[in-house]
């Protein structure tokens, strides 16, 4: 019985690390933006082709095998 708990337990403190993202963030700018209402008034936009001001620096930590439909979500 023992043995058998101390290798569920083992297994969970293996696999839990697996899914967890790391989101850090920097502000840049002292200027206030408000919030926006909804995750889809975030844009992600790899190139910019216009002039723009940079208010802050978002950085999303995780896995390899995560696809980026996956990453973006969480970097908005």
């Amino acid at each position: 019985m023992k043995r058998t708990l101390l290798t569920l337990v083992i297994v969970l403190i293996v696999t839990c690390g697996c899914t967890i993202y790391r989101i850090d963030s920097k502000d840049t700018s002292n200027d206030f933006y408000a919030p926006k209402k909804s995750i889809d008034d975030v844009q992600y936009l790899e190139k910019v082709d216009k002039p723009y001001t940079e208010i802050g620096i978002v950085t999303v930590t995780t896995e390899r095998r995560q696809s980026m439909d996956e990453v973006i979500p969480k970097l908005k």
